[in-house]
């Protein structure tokens, strides 16, 4: 599961999902350092390391049925637009 991050959005390598564990790639596809945070059931603050442009990194999270959501943690980047909810289930 790829997520590609640019200034300032997110792009999911798929849109649906059912419960179970997910590798999240991180790509920073942008020129700023971004990051991925992921909250929902059972998952707060799982985060990859900050990034910079050109670079990946990867974060391992078991998703149960509900609501999650997928953002850059950087400073000011969730409400520039890099924010994207995913329903699992």
């Amino acid at each position: 599961m790829t997520v590609t991050e640019t200034e300032y959005a997110l792009k999911l390598s798929q849109s649906s999902f059912t419960p179970g564990t997910y590798t999240f790639v991180s790509d920073n596809a942008g020129k700023l350092t971004h990051a991925l945070s992921i909250d929902g059931p059972g998952v707060q603050d799982a985060k990859t390391k900050n990034i910079q442009g050109g670079q990946h990194a990867t974060l391992t999270v078991t998703l149960k049925k509900g609501k999650y959501d997928l953002y850059c943690p950087i400073p000011g980047h969730k409400q520039l637009g890099m924010n994207q909810p995913i329903q699992v289930g």
